[in-house]
């Protein structure tokens, strides 16, 4: 990890130059946006019997051309369907009866004008009203991980193939450019995949 806190020192863009900015700049944010993996398969009959968790087990992906380290659940697919992205993980089909396959996708982005991390923000959350009219924004913040890495961050719920999804999106900041953690998993199962994604952005570093 590189040492101290980085800071995104980017010069601040005002409203007036976010309103300004053209559709291109939307479209780097809903390019992210669309890459959510969210595969369905089958429906699912609901459990109703409560199963107790597993433990978790978890590998380092390291990428020497971003020096970006993370982890992920050991076992996942990571298999890269898409050149643009750093990596994909995506949880392997338990079952036949599977109706998503909760994932992890960490991309990187750059921005035609230099803007700090709140004004990313901004941005992000209106390219998403502008897709997903039908999605909820839960929550956005501004704040660090576990390892030091200061970030920008918004939660949403949005329906998916008859499923409600949960898709959390994180933005950390390295030179000019920015690193996206989109994390996606069923709301139903919000108990097992919320302290995996947890455990995974809370490991983001560069080094």
């Amino acid at each position: 990890m590189l040492p101290g806190l980085i800071v995104c020192a980017l010069p601040f863009i005002d409203n007036s130059r976010l309103r300004s900015l053209n559709s291109n700049t939307m479209k780097i944010f809903l390019s992210g946006m669309l890459l959510f993996c969210f595969v369905a398969c089958t429906q699912k009959q609901e459990e109703k019997a409560e199963t107790r968790l597993p433990e978790i087990e978890y590998s380092t992906y390291h990428s020497p051309e971003h020096s970006l380290t993370i982890t992920y659940p050991k076992g996942w697919d990571t298999v890269n369907v898409d050149a643009r992205m750093i990596l994909t993980a995506r949880e392997k089909k338990s079952s036949i009866g599977d109706t998503f396959r909760e994932n992890i996708i960490v991309y990187k982005t750059q921005m035609p004008v230099k803007i700090k991390l709140d004004s990313v923000l901004n941005l992000a959350v209106a390219a998403i009203r502008q897709q997903y009219p039908e999605a909820n924004i839960l929550s956005t913040d501004i704040a660090k991980n576990a390892m030091n890495k200061e970030y920008a961050t918004f939660q949403m719920v949005s329906p998916q193939n008859g499923i409600k999804l949960i898709s959390v999106v994180y933005y950390f900041p390295k030179d000019n450019d920015f690193y996206v953690l989109n994390l996606g998993y069923n709301t139903k199962d919000s108990a097992r995949y919320r302290p995996i994604c947890d455990k995974v952005f809370n490991s983001f570093t560069f080094k």
